[in-house]
């Protein structure tokens, strides 16, 4: 996510071992150009699970949103979820995510996330699909994946969309 206003970009490493918030400075002229300029290490979010960091995007009060890959099955893969983080690294809370998502593959599980410019919505997405959705895509046939659709204030419901993604081959050779 790029912070306009403090003109940095920030992003995370997923190292399951030490989850890290990264800032950068950002320049574009002559070339484009990052230099990192802070590296902070991101609480786990429950204390006994690790997790797979992925996207990030803006919260109020100068927080961030991070989502984490994982399973949610299974207790000894990284922890699944959204998660709201001071830009030190604490955590503040998760986000309530709806029961039909403890069916995330293991390392296919929330890759994306965006806010929406008001920040009112977050749009978070399944790398592949859900275990009740079928199949994850292959070389040959494509799979049903989902985004939800957050909001931060807990003041509505998620929404979802069903999104079928092409087969693997198509992606590379056309």
């Amino acid at each position: 996510w790029y912070d306009e206003r403090a003109r940095e970009l920030v992003t995370v490493i997923d190292r399951r071992d030490q989850s890290t918030l990264i800032t950068m400075a950002l320049s574009v002229t002559p070339e484009v150009s990052l230099r990192p300029t802070r590296a902070v290490p991101v609480e786990r979010a429950l204390a006994h699970r690790t997790m797979d960091l992925e996207g990030v995007a803006p919260a109020g009060d100068g927080h961030v949103f991070i989502s984490s890959e994982g399973e949610a099955v299974n207790p000894e893969a990284p922890s699944p979820g959204v998660f709201e983080y001071t830009r030190e690294g604490r955590y503040v809370r998760s986000l309530p995510i709806p029961s039909a998502y403890v069916g995330l593959r293991s390392n296919l599980g929330f890759e994306a996330l965006s806010a929406s410019p008001d920040g009112r919505r977050l749009f978070v997405a399944a790398e592949s699909s859900l275990r009740q959705d079928g199949g994850p895509a292959t070389a040959d046939a494509g799979a049903l994946t989902r985004i939800l659709v957050l909001d931060p204030s807990g003041l509505a419901a998620a929404r979802e969309y069903a999104v079928q993604c092409f087969e693997l081959n198509y992606l590379l050779y056309n």
